[in-house]
């Protein structure tokens, strides 16, 4: 029995052939169980493998001593340091996912192994763009309730972006240990919070749940959604966001390619020799893209005509349009429909056009496979070289690399760790 499981360990394979894989991945979170997904659809593919799997349930029996269990490698998120030892005990390839940028500092253990780390800060980004292209002056930041490095990241992103147009973001101060433990408590802060906002406000949250909080105390206020308190959480967790009142907009992060992705990386170093298998390298991940519901649907445009102008806009987004033609929908001359959006946006409708073509051939290039002519297409422009033209004079960089600085890297620890 000892001499087949030293064997089994020697050649790196189980039963049959297969790979013993243990995977520390915490069920409780839509993103989390995405990951799972991506990672049994690799396993499907190119398998297979044996799992055991530790998901942070109370009740779960766990493997304390992973290297008598014998896996050939792991994938674990490492939240915990009790999370993070059970891996390393097993001496074994690691692809660790989303450490806290404080676990990846010099002499860690973590930076000899793989890890594939969210860029946080990107998704407040998002959220900013997302926000300022419907023409918001008055943005507001609802960070995560235990007061996560993840949840500051996104706080910083969001800011930052919000800060370099010129405008200021409230930031919901963090909770202390009482109000923590009890919602009740807190809630009396954060209803003064979110009355005292200026109005209309766009409110971005850490995450779902804390963005469905933010809708139940406007409901039960009379604050109107979306129309004073626009809200935007981070998840996409459909169960929450198609259950709110009303839908709740949210940022989708590509969860299950990161797990496929992570299952790749771990296959490659089990099945390399070992110098190659205990390489640690970093995955960058930062794929994400807005889904709107009813929370976020609509356009902070005081003018009501110019407002029906750029749904027009929007909805004819991959077509021909003229000025006229939306100056005659709203019932307008060209002069008049030019003075009032100049009035209120700073930009001419022409402008205004080609600015919301540009935005959504630059979400398409960043979050679809779609060739940049069917980008061009779809956003109406003429073919790739239209809209090449236009990105370039707005960009100052072309869709091709504009697409490729967004691509997943592969990149080595500096020597310095």
């Amino acid at each position: 029995m000892k001499k087949q499981r030293k064997n089994r360990n020697a050649t790196g394979v189980g039963r049959q052939g297969s790979r013993r894989v243990l995977l520390v991945i915490p069920t409780a979170n839509i993103i989390h169980r995405q990951i799972l997904n991506g990672v049994l659809r690799y396993a499907q593919q190119h398998g297979p493998w044996e799992f055991h799997m530790l998901t942070g349930l109370f009740d779960e029996q766990g493997i304390r001593r992973t290297r008598e269990w014998g896996c050939d490698g792991a994938i674990s998120f490492a939240e915990t340091n009790s999370q993070i030892q059970a891996v390393l005990d097993a001496n074994v390839p690691a692809v660790f996912i989303n450490p806290p940028r404080s676990m990846l500092r010099k002499g860690s253990p973590l930076t000899r192994h793989c890890c594939a780390l969210r860029d946080h800060a990107a998704v407040g980004r998002t959220g900013a763009e997302y926000f300022l292209e419907r023409q918001y002056a008055s943005f507001a930041y609802l960070g995560n309730v235990t007061n996560k490095a993840w949840s500051h990241e996104r706080r910083d992103g969001y800011v930052r972006k919000i800060e370099e147009t010129g405008y200021r973001c409230d930031v919901y101060s963090g909770l202390t240990a009482e109000e923590r433990d009890d919602f009740a408590l807190e809630s009396r802060r954060l209803r003064q919070w979110l009355k005292s906002l200026p109005k209309p406000v766009a409110l971005m949250a850490a995450h779902d749940r804390r963005a469905r909080q933010v809708l139940d105390m406007c409901m039960d206020e009379g604050l109107s959604v979306p129309h004073e308190v626009a809200v935007l959480g981070v998840g996409n967790d459909e169960i929450l966001c198609e259950t709110t009142t009303p839908p709740l907009s949210s940022i989708e992060m590509d969860g299950e390619n990161t797990g496929f992705d992570c299952a790749c990386l771990l296959d490659g170093r089990m099945v390399g020799c070992r110098q190659t298998a205990l390489e640690p390298c970093l995955l960058t991940l930062d794929l994400v893209r807005v889904v709107t519901r009813r929370s976020t649907e609509t356009s902070c445009v005081a003018d009501p005509l110019v407002a029906r102008a750029l749904a027009l806009i929007k909805e004819r987004i991959g077509g021909p349009l003229t000025v006229a033609e939306v100056a005659a929908y709203v019932n307008l001359s060209c002069r008049m429909l030019e003075i009032r959006a100049k009035k209120v946006m700073g930009r001419t409708v022409n402008e205004e056009i080609q600015r919301i073509r540009l935005g959504a051939a630059r979400s398409m290039l960043r979050n679809t496979h779609k060739t940049v002519g069917e980008v061009a297409d779809a956003c109406g422009f003429y073919d790739a070289s239209h809209l090449g033209l236009w990105f370039r004079k707005i960009y100052k960089i072309t869709p091709t690399a504009f697409r490729a600085s967004f691509e997943k890297k592969w990149e080595t620890w500096a020597a310095s760790r």
